[in-house]
Formats: structure tokens, C-alpha cells, sequence
């Protein structure tokens, strides 16, 4: 499956000639822990290859990051800064900290490659995952986005909705707008 992805990229075009990454993440029942694999697209062999992520450096092994693309190193470097500032960069998981980097490298719009609306998945242990919804304010009347795309006027989202400034979830909402439901409180909500 993974080399039959290899024709994508390797398109014709601008981005033919950059390096082509893609994160596969979640929860390993066989080791009790979260995995990151990063595949890689060899351009000698034409296939994709991976490498399994490693905790951390300089940790206590509860953090485990795989960041791909542009600015990885100012993505790095802006997580360390937020941990040192919260006093947690030697122990420890992570909380928001890779996300707020993020945040912060698409509004400064550092590099026309990094942009749109972040994308969130909540994985668990129990073999599930939850998207999240990202309150993302554009010129546009809509601003939730789910998986990167804004909803439309008429649909729902029935996950919780990440504000990227207070980093707070709230229940499920329509398109930016609480609509409560008879009974106090929101109509359609799933926890996340």
C-alpha cells in the first residue's frame, strides 16, 4: 500500500522535488504505547520507506514528536521555548505546546507552504479517535474547519471545537453558533 502512494507523488510539477513525508500514528496494544512512524519517499528507489519515531532527547521518555515539512526546526524550537516557559522541558508529556507552534508559524505566514486551517485528531488507547473541530476565523462568514476544510453554512459538527487561543474544547456546536437544546444543553455534542 504505501508504494502504490508513490504516484502522487512523484507527479510532475513544483512539488515533484520535494521531499514527500507522511505521519502514521496511533496506539500500539502489543507495547501498551503511542507510536509516529514517519514515511519517506525515496527518490533513488521510488518507494516509500518508514522510520519509527524516537521519545524525546533529554527527556524522562513520556514525549514523542514527528514533525515533517517546512519549518521544522523553528517548530522545534518554538515548542522548547513554551516548555521552558511553563518549567516542563525535562519531564513530562506534552499538552498544546506542538499545536500552539503550529498556530503561531500559520498566522505569522512565514512560509507559503504552512497555512489554512490546523487539523486535529484526539487518538486513545482503546483503538478510537475523535476529530477535532478548530475554530480558524477567516474573511468568511464559516470558521470551523474539520480536517483542514471549512464547514459549510448547513453542516453540523458533532465533535468538540478547539479555540486556538484559550486552547479550551467546548461542546459541539453549528458553525460557530450554540444552538441549546431543550434541556440546557447543547444539541448534538459528543465529548471528546
Amino acid at each position: 500500500m504505501r508504494n502504490n502512494m508513490s504516484d502522487f507523488a512523484l507527479k510532475d510539477g513544483p512539488s515533484a522535488e520535494k521531499e514527500t513525508f507522511l505521519l502514521l500514528a496511533g496506539y500500539c496494544w502489543k507495547q501498551q504505547k503511542f507510536l509516529i512512524w514517519t514515511l519517506h519517499l525515496d527518490a533513488q528507489t521510488k518507494e516509500f520507506t518508514f522510520r519509527p519515531s524516537r521519545p524525546w532527547n533529554g527527556t524522562d521518555g513520556l514525549r514523542m514528536i514527528a514533525i515533517v515539512g517546512d519549518r521544522t526546526e523553528d517548530a522545534k524550537q518554538r515548542i522548547v521555548a513554551r516548555l521552558r516557559e511553563k518549567g516542563v522541558l525535562e519531564a513530562g508529556g506534552f499538552d498544546m505546546e506542538p499545536f500552539e507552534a503550529l498556530r503561531d508559524i500559520i498566522r505569522e505566514n512565514l512560509d507559503h507552504t504552512i497555512g489554512g486551517a490546523p487539523q486535529m485528531v484526539k487518538v486513545y488507547r482503546y483503538l478510537n479517535y475523535a476529530p477535532v473541530g478548530v475554530n480558524w476565523p477567516t474573511e468568511r462568514e464559516a470558521n470551523i474547519a474539520l480536517f483542514g476544510r471549512y464547514l459549510l453554512p448547513y453542516e453540523k459538527c458533532r465533535y468538540g471545537i478547539l479555540d486556538p487561543d484559550t486552547l479550551l474544547i467546548s461542546s459541539a456546536d453549528y458553525n460557530g453558533i450554540k444552538h441549546p437544546d431543550p434541556e440546557g444543553g447543547i444539541e448534538n455534542s459528543l465529548p471528546i
